[in-house]
């Protein structure tokens, strides 16, 4: 997985959701936390991480290693 949601800082505020371009991101109805709904289509942009007011989510171990991108 790519990100990770902290449940003990969520509150279900719904930023990350409308930061996140690849719609990657959930907020569940009964429980009221972000949920990483789609992993495999994360671009590690790092907006909803940027964008979250209540530093609630954080990327994973898997994912915080060298990019390469395709352009350089």
């Amino acid at each position: 997985m790519s990100i990770k949601v902290i449940n003990e800082k969520c509150v279900g505020c719904g930023e990350c959701v409308l930061a996140c371009p690849c719609d990657v991101l959930r907020v569940d109805t009964e429980t009221n936390f972000a949920v990483v709904k789609y992993p495999y289509d994360c671009q590690l942009c790092n907006l909803c991480v940027y964008y979250c007011p209540y530093d609630a989510l954080e990327l994973t171990a898997e994912k915080n290693g060298k990019l390469v991108l395709s352009w350089s």
